[in-house]
């Protein structure tokens, strides 16, 4: 459970080896201040959440080649859906940044920020989104969340599949998009969104080995610097 860890000091582990990954990379790290200042009061304090959120960040960055601090600043335009899902508690609410920072991996980093709020609405938003959850296979989502229970990127996959689906059988192109808006009650815009985003997560972005051993042996090198350079402070300039 993210409870377990809640006792912790927060500035260790996952977000200890996230703050030095950013710093030493010369990355902005007051996105992170912002993202964790948040994440802690939409989790009630949840310093496990932290930890989590920062693993996963970490993970995806590699994985995927993009920056965190980019992964960190999709994070914090998406404010208003963590705010949302902060209602189902903190395992909901971690879950689903841990998905949105997937997808924002997943698909290179590109601006898919306004789907991603879409697609988690379908999961934690009120009367104005059943209709669609519904037609869109989302409604057993839609439980697990109601039972505080955690969901992954998974549970998300179907309604996107479901949705591209429904705009194939209707014609697809602007009228599919068009008479799935009609049936589901969401806006065209938010379709074509969706229905971009579900494009995208069919891509492989993943990054090859090469380039991630480059990446590597760079912030090597950075941390070598660094710890070179306190050696000299610590001891030699001591002396």
């Amino acid at each position: 459970s993210l409870n377990f860890e809640s006792g912790v000091r927060i500035q260790n582990g996952a977000l200890m080896d996230l703050t030095e990954e950013m710093i030493a990379t010369g990355q902005d790290v007051t996105v992170l201040s912002k993202r964790n200042s948040d994440l802690l009061l939409f989790t009630g304090d949840n310093t496990a959440a932290i930890q989590s959120a920062s693993r996963v960040n970490k993970e995806v960055s590699d994985k995927y080649g993009v920056s965190n601090e980019k992964l960190i600043n999709s994070m914090n335009t998406l404010r208003a859906s963590f705010e949302e899902a902060s209602f189902f508690g903190p395992e909901v609410t971690t879950s689903l940044q841990n998905v949105a920072t997937e997808i924002i991996g997943r698909t290179g980093g590109k601006g898919v920020e306004g789907a991603i709020q879409t697609l988690l609405s379908l999961g934690t938003g009120g009367l104005e989104t059943v209709r669609a959850a519904a037609m869109t296979g989302g409604m057993g989502l839609r439980e697990r969340i109601g039972a505080r229970e955690a969901v992954g990127l998974e549970d998300f996959m179907p309604i996107l599949e479901n949705l591209r689906r429904m705009a194939d059988e209707s014609g697809g192109g602007q009228f599919g998009a068009n008479l799935v808006a009609i049936r589901t009650g969401l806006q065209k815009q938010q379709v074509t969104g969706l229905l971009n985003l579900q494009t995208q997560l069919e891509q492989n972005y993943e990054v090859s080995d090469d380039i991630k051993k480059t990446n590597n042996e760079t912030f090597n090198n950075i941390k070598n610097i660094n710890e070179r350079a306190l050696n000299f402070y610590d001891d030699t300039a001591m002396k």
